[in-house]
């Protein structure tokens, strides 16, 4: 546990006492299940809050660079991991964990550009939390959870990574991540988690710096092998990018492209269906590992909604065309067996009061940590 006003100062700490701003997390233990006005503040859990700047207001001191990772680090470990603080305390849902750690991160953005301080493995785990948590609730209603602020974040801490001129060899990682998200912003559009950008301008402004060492940077190389793809319109080349047949982008890299995935997945049956010959007869074993399917019945489920007829345990190719799909959007039910590779080993996940599946902590820290 922190010491006491580590990450929240004593006058902060007094204030949200004073006006019942006490959240759950950063109750004691004897009141962190009472009702809003009867939680107790404790200085060694209390994270300091997001608070928009108001004209004339006195601004806070921002936090040393020590007092922000260990606040992230708290955050992460103590919060995000578990859904709770104390060990007597039934987890709460995603939902409400990600809403107050991503408070609780933006004022930590706010305090790294005041204060002119920058960590980039900070940064690198910022994204990846980011988009694990995204991932994660993509499924729930956007009454429940609003996803706007976490793609601003998302963004916010790619475009920070490079407020600290060292380099790293995590620049591999965080350039993958950005370009594939990219890719996904120029196919999903509206759906993607960040705004759509120029990728190969990206790949001009970072590349002089490692060209003489491109073995040190694969996956951002197979990245933009896959954003070339893209521009071509070679959509199943770059399922066998991502199939586990041939390079391993992570779990991070499927994830950045999870929400055009479906999109790609019904792009690619497009292409197979004029490709194929008239009434070519595919096993759906083989349909499954084109596109990126856990089984044979999620396949076939696929190309039937697609219009493509299903006779004699085949899949019946150039009948029908390929009719639009009512919804591309990430179905964690399917996708999770390929995002996350945890394909049929559910232990240790759990269904919190948003019906949203939680893996167990030891998963969401290789994702985050790694």
């Amino acid at each position: 546990m922190s010491r006491p006003y580590l990450m929240c100062s004593e006058k902060e700490c007094l204030e949200r006492q004073a006006s019942n701003e006490v959240s759950e997390f950063e109750a004691t233990l004897d009141t962190f299940q009472k009702p809003l006005g009867q939680r107790v503040i404790d200085p060694s859990l209390a994270v300091t809050k997001y608070r928009r700047s108001a004209a004339g207001a006195e601004r806070q001191k921002p936090r040393h660079l020590n007092q922000l990772l260990a606040a992230w680090k708290h955050l992460c470990t103590r919060i995000v991991l578990h859904q709770h603080v104390h060990p007597q305390q039934i987890p709460w849902s995603l939902v409400n964990t990600v809403n107050f750690t991503d408070d609780r991160v933006r004022a930590i953005q706010v305090d790294l550009v005041v204060s002119q301080q920058a960590s980039s493995r900070l940064q690198l785990q910022l994204v990846r939390y980011h988009l694990v948590s995204l991932y994660l609730l993509s499924n729930v209603p956007q009454k429940i959870f609003d996803p706007k602020f976490s793609c601003q974040a998302l963004m916010t801490a790619i475009v920070a990574y490079w407020n600290e001129t060292t380099v790293f060899a995590d620049d591999d990682d965080i350039l993958c991540y950005a370009i594939l998200c990219q890719v996904t912003a120029k196919l999903c559009g509206n759906h993607s988690w960040i705004k759509a950008g120029e990728i190969f301008e990206m790949y001009r402004k970072h590349s002089p710096h490692f060209h003489k060492t491109q073995a040190h940077y694969p996956k951002f190389l197979r990245a933009v092998q896959i954003a070339a793809a893209a521009h071509r319109q070679e959509f199943a080349r770059i399922l066998f990018f991502l199939s586990e047949n041939s390079f391993d982008l992570g779990h991070l890299g499927r994830i950045c492209l999870a929400p055009c995935l479906n999109k790609i997945r019904w792009l690619s049956l497009v292409h197979y269906n004029k490709a194929w010959m008239k009434r070519e007869k595919i096993a759906p074993e083989e349909i499954a590992r084109l596109l990126c399917f856990s089984t044979p019945e999620i396949a076939i489920a696929f190309c039937v909604e697609a219009g493509l007829p299903f006779e004699d345990d085949k899949l019946i190719f150039k009948a029908k065309p390929v009719k639009e799909l009512p919804s591309y959007n990430i179905n964690r039910s399917v996708d999770d067996c390929f995002c996350l590779k945890e394909a049929d080993d559910t232990t240790g996940y759990r269904v919190d009061a948003d019906n949203v599946k939680v893996p167990p902590h030891d998963v969401l820290r290789r994702l985050i940590l790694q």
